[in-house]
Formats: C-alpha cells, structure tokens, sequence
C-alpha cells in the first residue's frame, strides 16, 4: 500500500479524500486560504498545508506516492523545473508520481 502519499495543489479536497477514504495517509498542498480551509472541513482525515507547491519543505517525510492534478500549467518553465525538483526530492526511491496538465 501507498503511504504516505502528497497531493501538491489539492485545493478544496476533492483529490485528498478519494485516497484518503481509501485508507491512506495523505498530505495536501495548497496556496489558497479559501481552498485550504475548505480542504480541512471536506477531507478531515487528511493533513493539509497551506503553502506554495514550489515550496513543500514543510516536513522531513518521504513519500510513496505524488498525484499532482492539473498544477504544471500555472508555472512558466522554470516554475515547472522547481516544482518537478521539489516532487523529486520528496518522493521515495522507486516511488510513484502521477501528474496531468492543460496544454
């Protein structure tokens, strides 16, 4: 099984809870007060930070699993390069990351 597993741009929760329903240990990121404080009450058993995703220092924790819905397009290239650095840097060896993007 996938834990812990990061969310980065998880926004009101909606990605969070259908893997933390699942049973597994999640940790969203996002920027958005509104959207945090929303993600807190939709998703309780997940754990939220409110923050930048080019930023996810805020634990010491590697992790499983990364699903990173739509949140590529928002950066500009080198955003993009931080950010995929940062995902890197958090993710277990042999982990797994799955991300989508507008083009």
């Amino acid at each position: 099984m996938l834990n812990p597993f990061l969310v980065p741009g998880s926004g009101y929760g909606r990605n969070t809870k259908l893997f933390s329903s699942a049973g597994l240990d999640v940790v969203g990121v996002e920027i958005s007060e509104t959207a945090y404080q929303m993600a807190k009450q939709f998703d309780p058993r997940s754990k939220f930070y409110r923050g930048t995703v080019l930023d996810i220092s805020f634990d010491n924790r590697k992790y499983d699993a990364i699903y990173c819905f739509n949140v590529l397009h928002l950066f500009r290239q080198t955003g993009r390069e931080m950010f995929l650095l940062e995902c890197i840097r958090k993710l277990k060896d042999e982990g797994l990351a799955y991300f989508t993007v507008f083009f």
